[in-house]
This record gives C-alpha cells, structure tokens and sequence, in this order.
C-alpha cells in the first residue's frame, strides 16, 4: 500500500526538524584539554588522587597518568625521548635530572618564573640544586627524602646513653658501649659499597666533589680511616651485613643501628609492630660540620609537549605547599617545601623531626650527566680501601684520575660527510662479507633465477633485516663511535674513535674477570658438569647402587622446585645469624 504524498511530507518535515534540533539546538561543548604524566613505583600508582584534585579545579582539563615501575624506567624515559613520544609531564629521579638536561629533553622553566602562586625560596636548598644548572629550571622537587639514624632506645639505655650521640667521636664511643652491652651481632650496619651512605661521611668531614678538583685530599682519606675504625673494632661487618634481614636483625638486636630514609618508619610500624616504643630516630652525627643525602624525585616538563602552559599549571599545583601537604596524606613522602611542614601530620610527628632538621642541610650530588658512573667508581674505591687492597691516598688518587677520565669530553670535530661516508663503508664490510661468502659458493648446474621465489622469501627477509641484520650493523658502527647521552638529540657531538672502545674494553679489569669466569664456565664448568651427570644416570641404571628410587627422585627435585624458594632457603641457611651453616661452624 503506498503511502499519501502529505503524510510522508510531514514525517521528513519532523525529521529535518529533530535533526536541526540535536544540531543547533545547543552551543558545541568546549574542547578538553589532555595531560599526559608518568610516574613511578607507588607514586604512579597514588598520583590518580592529586590528578583527580587537579581536575576538579581545572574542568575541561584531563590527566592521564601513566604508572611505570623504577626498574625499567630510565631506559622507558629514554626510549621515549629518542623515539620522540616523551609525555607531557614525568616523575624524575635527582641524579637522573643531568643525563636528560644533557640530551636536550627538558624544557628549561624560566619563562614561568618568577611565579605568584609558587616561592621557589621555599624548597630545601638541596632539593633547589637538584633542578638547577647556570642559573636555569629544568624541574620543580616534588618530594625529598634524606638518610637519619634509626636505633634501639632500649638497647642504648642499656650500654648508658639516654641521648643519640651528636658528633663523630660520641658516636664512635657510643658504638663500643652497645657492642660491649649485648651478646653477639654487631653495633652499626654499616655498608661497604653504598656511595650514598660514604658521601654523607665524606661532606660531614668537610669533603666536596667537582670542586676545584674532583676530590678534597686529606678529607677523604680522614672518612676512610673513620670509617675503617668501625670494621677494625668489629663494631660493623666488613662482610656478609649485605644478606642480612635489616628489619629481623634491628628487631633481635644484631644491628641495633642503621642508617635509613623515611619509607622505613612505616615499614617498622606494619611489620614490627612490637619494637614500637623501642625505637627512634635522630641525626646523623656531624663532623665538621652537618650533612646528610639529599634524595627524593622532582617532576619535569619534556620539550616536546604541546601543551607547556598547562603542563606548567600542573607542575606548579603539585609543587605548591598545599598539595605538597595533601600529598604526605597520601603517600607519605616529605614535602619539599618547608612551608607544607607546617602540617599537624608532619610537625607533630615525633619521628620525623629529625629528618626536618636534616633536610636544612642535606646535600645533593653534583649535577653532571656522567654521576651515575661516578658513582659506581665511588663504590670501587671506598671498597678498595676499606678492605685494606689499598691505601686511602691511592684509593684517592685512583679514584680523582677516574672521575677526570669520565668527564673528559672529545674535542675532535668531524663534518657531516665524513661521518655519512664511515658510516656507509662501515655498514658496506658485514654486507659485502656475505655477497663474497654467496658468490663463492657454486650453484647447481640446474638451477636459474625464479621470481616467484624471490616474492615468497622476501617477507622474511625483509622481517630479518629489520629487527636482526640491521641492528647488528648498526650497534658495529656505534661501537666505533663516542656515541653517548650528549649525541641523544645532537649527531653533531657524535664522532668515529675507531678500536678506542674496543682497547679500553681490554683494559676494563670488570669485563677481564667476567670474561674469564665465562670462559672457565663454558671449558670448565659445563664438561665437568655433562660428565657427572652422564656418571650418574648411567650408575642409576647400572646394578651398582642400590635405593635406585630414592636417588632418581632427590635428583628430579630441583627440576619441580622454584628457584626463587630454592634461593630463599639457601639465603636462610648461608645467614650470618640465623644460618644453620653458621650455627654449626660455631659448634666447631
């Protein structure tokens, strides 16, 4: 049946109508504003709250946070940066800060500062040094922690002392009391190869770093030979501290002092919930002078953000004293802003008075890119000399000649085509290498050139070259160059040193004693270990043992078994204080 002409009329009449309703009907909603910010560890996953704040205060405004765990952080942050795909905003360790300033990736904050809402004058003055460099902002800290001594009040009552000790040699005398006082352990957890814990020594004994020279002579041999009093006198392990339970030995007294930052309050209030009014914490003791680590992470704003004004609003927000506050509240860390610990929270808080007095003078670590190797060469020298391999002047010296090498920076200067032409005929040696080995090798009489086989082979070949040839040519050539952070965002700093690497490789006494420890695993090790095993099975199957069941199962065990159980339990009985092995040589 059709339908009359008027009726169907009036029903596209009231369709164009609904339509010009749904369209015109209402002014269009405004564009939202999308911030993108990564963080890390359980700062990533808390930030949601303060973004969720921000947003209230800011409508249109959207924040998408990103939680990025610490041990693949850093190559995550770099891998965004090379690729070009940096957020807008992220969490950045202190000693990070340099590397990514050196690759050209922060954007320098100045054009927002001076700022009404923000009194940078506020900050810590080492957490301030952290974010500077030539008078420039690349960060804003967003949260500090230190290093205080945390000790048993009731085993210091014991040895005489109703008070932490002040300075080094109180501290020092206080150490023999507590050992002299209590059975077994020792006085002090004192690490061999943390660079953190021997810097703040080192600064407290009037030491500086990258000052004039890259050590202050006779201060750093002074740390050393304190330090090397507390290992002497058995009042802290010189080896074996490193496996032991902190929590468990502060708990049974083995270690009734260490030095800690502030996560572990909560961590002895939840898992030792029976020393709580047993323990304290006070400042380090001071040489001369006072100083402790500055740790903590600022946030930073990366170049390539297209939305730096907001991004800027943002930093701004959580950097303020307010939200540094709120921000205790939620995750407990410490404010980097003195004006937030005005708080109930934190300045009534009786354990935490002595990390606010701490933070007035804790210093942070210079801000050079190259500090993370400087810091692992810090950790070799002081191990060096502690253990006596040698003297505190030779670890010095050694030491200063590192560190001058590592910031010794290339002054060749190379052009563009020069580097393209290397760079091709380096590429050329691999490629040319496999056309001679196939052109040498006789084809069969029969066969011929066929197309259609070179369309079958070449997805594969095409999936080889880019995700195996290519890398491997490519990691060649940059093995002949000086290719580091500085050349991330600058080729120009890029430049062909040749066999240099390789030399210097050769001369690395680390890659010496890995190399040669592979090379007795692989001719050593395997044989011997193939050869047992072969023994066995072929006594388990020959008449010459007898419960054959018994010794199949004990030897299938470990196939079944965890190894992170099987480590767990071999860690339990190599403990240097609950250990059966070390209950048992006691009994010799």
């Amino acid at each position: 049946m059709r339908m009359p002409f008027k009726k169907t009329g009036s029903y596209a009449a009231r369709a164009l109508a609904i339509a010009a309703l749904l369209c015109f009907g209402r002014a269009p909603a405004p564009a939202q504003q999308q911030l993108t910010v990564w963080a890390m560890g359980a700062e990533g996953k808390l930030i949601r709250q303060a973004a969720d704040i921000f947003e209230k205060r800011n409508p249109g405004v959207k924040i998408v946070t990103q939680a990025i765990p610490w041990t693949g952080a850093h190559e995550k942050l770099v891998t965004a940066v090379v690729g070009d795909m940096a957020p807008d905003i992220s969490q950045m360790g202190t000693t990070w800060m340099p590397e990514f300033r050196a690759m050209g990736a922060l954007e320098p904050l100045n054009e927002f500062l001076p700022s009404p809402a923000l009194d940078t004058g506020d900050f810590f003055p080492g957490a301030r040094e952290s974010n500077l460099h030539l008078e420039k902002w690349y960060g804003l800290p967003w949260y500090v922690d230190t290093r205080v001594m945390f000790y048993r009040t009731d085993l210091a009552a014991r040895a005489g002392f109703k008070k932490f000790p002040g300075d080094w040699e109180g501290f020092y005398e206080f150490s023999k009391a507590l050992l002299a006082s209590k059975d077994g352990g020792y006085a002090f957890s004192l690490p061999t190869n943390d660079w953190q814990i021997f810097l703040m020594f080192y600064w407290q004994n009037g030491g500086e770093l990258l000052k004039g020279a890259p050590l202050t002579a006779g201060k750093f041999e002074g740390t050393i030979e304190y330090l090397k009093r507390f290992f002497d006198g058995k009042l802290a392990p010189l080896e074996g501290g490193n496996d032991t339970d902190l929590l468990t030995a502060f708990e049974s007294g083995y270690f009734p002092v260490f030095i800690s930052g502030p996560w572990m309050i909560s961590q002895l209030e939840t898992s030792k919930p029976q020393l709580n009014g047993r323990w304290a914490t006070a400042p380090l003791p001071a040489g001369e002078r006072r100083a402790s680590f500055m740790g903590g992470c600022n946030l930073v704003m990366f170049r390539s953000s297209p939305r730096k004004a907001l991004a800027w609003k943002f930093m701004e927000f959580m950097a303020g004293p307010e939200m540094q506050a709120k921000w205790y509240a939620i995750s407990g860390d410490l404010p980097a802003s003195r004006k937030a610990w005005n708080a109930p929270p934190l300045s009534k808080n009786p354990m935490l008075a002595s990390f606010r007095k701490e933070l007035d003078t804790a210093k942070a670590p210079p801000q050079v890119p190259e500090w993370e190797n400087i810091a692992g060469s810090i950790n070799d020298a002081v191990e060096e000399a502690v253990f006596g391999r040698v003297t505190p002047q030779a670890a010095r010296e050694k030491l200063s000649a590192r560190i001058e090498k590592i910031l010794a920076k290339s002054e060749r200067q190379q052009s563009p085509a020069f580097k393209l032409a290397l760079a091709l005929l380096l590429f050329m040696v691999p490629v040319g290498a496999v056309l001679l080995y196939l052109r040498g090798r006789r084809a069969p009489v029969s066969s011929k050139f066929q197309p259609v086989a070179v369309l079958f082979l070449l997805p594969a070949v095409l999936i080889l070259a880019v995700f195996l040839f290519i890398p491997i040519a490519a990691s060649f050539i940059a093995s002949m160059t000086n290719w580091n952070m500085y050349g991330v965002n600058d080729w120009s700093k890029v430049v062909f040193v040749g066999l240099e690497n390789y030399s210097g490789l050769m001369r690395d006494p680390v890659f010496l004693a890995g190399l040669r420890n592979t090379l007795v695993f692989a001719f050593i090790g395997v044989p011997v270990s193939v050869t047992l095993s072969l023994a066995m099975a072929l006594a388990l199957n020959a008449q010459l043992l007898r419960a054959k069941a018994f010794f199949r199962v004990a030897y299938f065990i470990p196939v079944i078994t965890t190894m992170v159980a099987v480590a767990m339990i071999w860690r339990w009985l190599y403990n240097p204080e609950f250990g059966l092995f070390n209950l048992a040589l006691g009994w010799l």
